[in-house]
């Protein structure tokens, strides 16, 4: 599941792999998921890409991001990358 986050925006939240991925999945291309790194294993924390605060971390290369995904990527692609970075920085 997800946790929201007491954003202003109120859009970002902590995510499984699963949610994280029924998210990307409804989203279109021009309001993808942006997926960043958190501190909790086996999840991620996934905004939506187009607010004005995900904009302004990724494009000043917040060292978290992932990256930007909408449901007309190959989902199993994603799904890899996602379990990835939920379980790399767990190990690290």
């Amino acid at each position: 599941g997800c946790d929201l986050a007491a954003e202003e925006e109120n859009t970002m939240s902590i995510c499984d792999i699963e949610t994280t991925m029924e998210r990307i999945k409804s989203a279109p291309p021009e309001s993808p998921i942006a997926v960043f790194r958190c501190g909790f294993p086996g999840q991620v924390n996934a905004l939506f890409a187009t607010t004005i605060k995900t904009s302004d971390r990724i494009e000043d290369g917040d060292n978290l991001f992932v990256g930007v995904f909408d449901r007309t990527m190959d989902m199993h692609h994603v799904r890899e990358q996602l379990r990835h970075v939920c379980w790399s920085s767990v190990i690290a």
